[in-house]
């Protein structure tokens, strides 16, 4: 199987965070509950998913989606799931004065992602934490980018 290329798995961890933080939100946390125990349901989900991610509309210009960036796609948001508690516990132990449950959704998504990328799979840290930090950028709050680099920075440097 070839491996997604920088661009495709850059636009794999964007999908998986417009993924991921849709299970944040309470509307969605029946439809969580359901694909943590049921891998079919996981997949319908994130089949669902995909065609209104690519159906074209004012937000959805040009997406498109090639079989590597949803095979990558998928092994983010499975693997995410699959080990949910575990990661979130993990960025409990980094946050200062806070709780998890106080982030917003959009860091939320970030950070567990960002979290489950860096402790589970072999992308290179810097690589990781770049991405993730570009996320933020993008869809969170101006502070929220030195907040998610601070933590993903804290658990490379105390977890490996």
């Amino acid at each position: 199987m070839n491996q997604p290329s920088f661009s495709n798995k850059t636009v794999s961890r964007e999908y998986a965070f417009k993924f991921i933080y849709k299970l944040f939100l309470k509307d969605f946390s029946m439809e969580k509950e359901k694909m943590v125990s049921d891998s079919i349901v996981m997949d319908q989900a994130i089949l669902e998913f995909e065609d209104s991610y690519i159906k074209e509309d004012e937000e959805h210009l040009d997406n498109e989606l090639n079989p590597s960036i949803q095979n990558y796609a998928k092994t983010l948001i499975s693997g995410y799931v699959a080990k949910e508690a575990q990661v979130i516990d993990l960025i409990g132990t980094f946050l200062q004065k806070r709780s998890f449950s106080s982030i917003g959704n959009i860091e939320k998504a970030v950070l567990t992602l960002g979290v489950y990328e860096l402790q589970f799979t072999e992308t290179p840290s810097k690589v990781v934490i770049n991405e993730y930090i570009n996320l933020a950028k993008k869809f969170g709050t101006k502070e929220s980018f030195a907040f998610i680099n601070g933590i993903l920075d804290k658990v490379n440097k105390e977890t490996k």
